[in-house]
C-alpha cells in the first residue's frame, strides 16, 4: 500500500493516481510542506506595513538626532540618508 504522495498514490488535491512528483492532472507538488505560521505572519506583516529600510533609519535619526532632519528640511532636502543602490556593471 502506497502513501498519499507517493508514486502509485492518490494525489491529495484531485485524487488522481500519481506518476511521479508533480499530479498530472492538476500540477499539485507532492513534496510541497506547510509553511511556518511565523514564515506566513512576516510575510502578511512585511506587505502590509509601510516600514522599511529608509523608515527605520529616519526614525532612529529622529530619536538619535532631531535636529538633523530638521537642517536637511530647512535646506530642502526631501532625503536625509543617501539611499544606496545595487548596480552590477558586465
Amino acid at each position: 500500500m502506497t502513501a498519499v504522495g507517493e508514486p502509485g498514490g492518490a494525489c491529495a488535491a484531485c485524487g488522481v493516481t500519481l506518476n511521479g512528483r508533480y499530479c498530472h492532472a492538476c500540477g499539485q507538488d507532492t513534496e510541497a510542506r506547510p509553511r511556518p505560521l511565523r514564515e506566513m505572519a512576516l510575510e502578511a506583516f512585511s506587505e502590509t506595513s509601510l516600514i522599511d529600510g529608509q523608515g527605520v533609519r529616519t526614525l532612529v535619526a529622529l530619536v538619535t538626532r532631531p535636529s538633523r532632519i530638521l537642517i536637511a528640511y530647512r535646506e530642502g532636502a526631501a532625503v536625509c540618508t543617501p539611499v544606496r543602490s545595487r548596480s552590477s556593471w558586465w
